[in-house]
């Protein structure tokens, strides 16, 4: 890279085109915040916080489970490095990663690893983490994972955000990297110049760019050879900070409204802003946008950024808003209407956002405000009792419709039911998705197990199924293809499909209609089990012993309720 900062060209960013009424509504608005101030509300805030907190309690091991990691990341970015059983999520990075000619690396823009480049360290940056930790089954740290996760694996300026924020977090020494992006080797200044442009003229697919512009600051803030953006940075995250007040208009109509019992016809202010930022219409996307927007921002003072008082006092708005409205819909087990576990990723950036709100406030324009210690003081000890939040009976009519929530039907849960009383010692049943549950023994990684699946609406069978789902179990397949014969011995062959090449692995299917009665299919699957575990189980050992555990262990965070481990 230069030794001198480049000096960038400074260009505006504004991509919301607003008619008359809206100018004059968004006018009238920055006048009334800046004549008075808001005071942030304490005591909603905490309430929104513990709610989002005890719903994560819940859910978590389930969550977990089934995840990926740009799923998983997730719940690091919005509960911290929590402690969850003998260890703490960072941990389960040992079953994402995979051994390298360097050593342990993470898989970047792919399937089974980050979905953008580098999003697992960012968030753990974001949530405070200690990234020079050895994690257990890798024998590195996290900064170590991701010194030699170098191939970008995108062409994409788009997907730079995750990754800029991250190397703006780590030594200097590190700026002088360099990276595999659209085929070539890059340095950061190139890196940057591809997000910057991109962030002009690309795509919104990438959480509207408020990651890229994240990154962008961040990177422009702590890079000394990056100093010469800072002015593009500042320009860009303008943007960004005019489009939440906007969104911050709009939605105090939806929130009084709701409050007042009124409902929204559709040239009313609210929905006019909606279609101007081309949201959607779910309290959910709600959330997304909110939390995102107040991310950015505190991020943004914290490197230094100018946020003018008008921004910060619509940011304090925009978090009393959210905070009152969100009791009327995650509460209690037996009350929350929003479908937590599907939706949970928005929900941890906007907990991410309302527990650093406070700091920022605070600082009065200082930067500088978020060193680790503060970032982690909001991370969750899942091993801990959570009380429960007390009920809300939500006012009506909703300014915002729910996003579809996935339910199980009610023979699939019968089958479930019937499938956890005949189970063999030392399995269990896991996941919380509508259409799956995952059956396997505690020590084998999540890419492995045994299945039920409802096929729904697609045919009206269930599968009861033997699943590899990711390339570290991949030698299994041969051990997989000798099982065929034995599931179609105990099922009638017509009924019984192989898949070798399905997805990153293969899959061994037999089908019961779903009119057989569940004791039946159950003691299928018990007998499918049975013919076939040991081997398979065996295989494991054998493949373990020969590649190690990376990518072939179930971190101590993923298990669920204690299991004896099974004897073949």
């Amino acid at each position: 890279m230069p030794d001198t900062p480049i000096q960038a060209p400074i260009r505006e960013w504004w991509p919301v085109d607003l008619d008359d009424r809206l100018v004059e509504a968004l006018e009238a608005f920055v006048t009334e915040l800046d004549a008075e101030a808001p005071a942030l509300d304490l005591g909603a805030l905490a309430d929104a916080e513990h709610r989002l907190r005890h719903a994560m309690h819940r859910e978590v091991h389930e969550i977990i489970e089934g995840a990926s990691l740009s799923h998983y990341c997730h719940v690091i970015n919005g509960w911290g490095d929590a402690r969850v059983r003998e260890g703490r999520l960072g941990d389960g990075l040992a079953f994402y990663a995979r051994r390298g000619p360097e050593g342990p690396y993470m898989r970047q823009m792919h399937r089974d690893g980050d979905f953008h480049p580098w999003q697992t360290l960012a968030y753990s940056l974001m949530a405070g983490a200690d990234i020079e930790r050895e994690l257990p089954e890798l024998g590195v740290s996290m900064a170590e994972l991701y010194a030699v996760s170098t191939e970008l694996g995108t062409d994409e300026g788009e997907e730079l955000g995750h990754f800029l924020f991250a190397q703006a977090w780590l030594e200097p020494a590190a700026a002088e990297a360099r990276f595999e992006f659209a085929g070539r080797s890059c340095d950061l200044v190139e890196l940057m110049e591809a997000a910057i442009e991109a962030h002009h003229e690309g795509h919104f697919r990438v959480c509207c760019k408020i990651h890229l512009c994240e990154g962008i600051c961040a990177a422009a803030a702590r890079i000394p050879a990056l100093a010469g953006f800072r002015a593009q940075a500042q320009a860009l995250l303008d943007g960004h900070l005019d489009m939440m007040l906007l969104f911050t208009l709009g939605a105090r109509e939806r929130v009084e409204a709701q409050l007042a019992g009124r409902s929204l016809g559709e040239d009313a202010l609210g929905k006019a802003v909606t279609r101007a930022l081309a949201r959607a219409e779910t309290f959910e996307d709600h959330v997304f946008f909110a939390g995102h927007q107040l991310e950015l921002a505190c991020f943004a003072a914290h490197f230094g950024y100018e946020v003018r008082s008008v921004y910060r006092r619509a940011m304090t708005l925009l978090a009393n808003l959210s905070n009152t409205i969100l009791p009327h819909y995650i509460g209690a087990p037996e009350q929350g209407r929003c479908a937590f576990a599907e939706h949970f990723l928005f929900h941890g950036h906007y907990r991410r956002a309302i527990t650093m709100l406070p700091e920022m406030l605070a600082a009065e324009g200082e930067a500088g405000f978020l060193d680790p210690t503060t970032l982690a003081a909001f991370t969750v000890d899942f091993n801990a009792d959570c009380e429960v939040p007390e009920p809300v009976t939500p006012a009506q009519p909703d300014a915002w419709t729910l996003a579809p929530a996935s339910r199980e039907r009610p023979r699939f849960a019968e089958l479930i039911a019937a499938v956890a009383e005949v189970l063999p010692a030392g399995f269990e049943l896991r996941g919380n998705r509508a259409h799956y549950r995952h059956v396997k023994p505690e020590h084998w990684p999540k890419s492995l197990h045994y299945e039920l699946l409802d096929l729904g609406a697609e045919a009206p069978y269930f599968g009861l199924e033997l699943h590899l789902e990711d390339d570290a179990v991949s030698p299994l397949i041969p051990v997989f293809a000798a099982q065929a014969s034995g599931f179609a011995e105990t099922h009638a062959a017509e009924l019984v499909s192989w898949e070798p090449r399905w997805g990153n692995g293969a899959r061994l299917r037999a089908f019961v209609h779903e009119q057989q009665p569940v004791a039946e299919s159950a003691a299928l699957l018990r007998a499918l089990i049975e013919r076939s575990y040991a081997e398979v189980d065996a295989a494991l050992e054998q493949l373990r012993a020969r590649e190690g555990l990376i990518g072939l262990v179930q971190p101590a965070v993923f298990r669920g309720p204690e299991a004896e481990r099974v004897d073949g």
